[in-house]
């Protein structure tokens, strides 16, 4: 029998907010209103890259407004853990201390790099790289970053 492979899906909410949905099998979880503070899509891209290239841990801090929320992609051994926590304006030492609000061990290094990839190319599919521009009305769709997520994947 088939494994659940992760899904994420990208769904922007008009200028400047985005909402995230991770699902597999009966799991999900849905990371709404992220806020333009930061470059969500370009952050959840870089985390992808760095846990794939072999990076123990890899994370970004999102704006809720009026919280934050960290997602984190930590491997130890030979499990990966994909982790969010929410804090109000947290600090890193902080953040260690706290208790993460979900998390959802990975098959691979690699299952969060292709669920981001796959999600990537359905919003792109979507809107295009002028509707994102448009909608996201902060920074140009993450082609570059992509690419070379999908050239490591393929190599794996």
């Amino acid at each position: 029998m088939a494994r659940d492979r992760l899904q994420i899906e990208f769904e922007l909410r008009g200028p400047g907010w985005i909402d995230i949905r991770l699902s597999r099998g009966s799991w999900c979880r849905e990371l709404d209103g992220l806020s333009y503070l930061t470059p969500v899509l370009d952050d959840v891209v870089a985390m992808a890259l760095l846990s794939t290239e072999g990076d123990s841990c890899s994370s970004a801090t999102f704006e809720l407004e009026p919280d934050q929320f960290q997602l984190s992609c930590e491997t130890r051994k030979v499990h990966t853990v994909l982790r969010a926590t929410e804090a109000g304006n947290f600090t890193k030492k902080r953040l260690l201390a706290r208790k993460p609000a979900w998390e959802i061990e990975l098959y691979s290094r690699e299952e969060f790099g292709r669920a981001v990839l796959a999600g990537a190319h359905v919003l792109e599919k979507q809107v295009g790289h002028d509707g994102y521009a448009q909608l996201w009305s902060r920074d140009p769709f993450p082609v570059m970053a992509l690419a070379k997520l999908k050239k490591l994947l393929e190599g794996t």
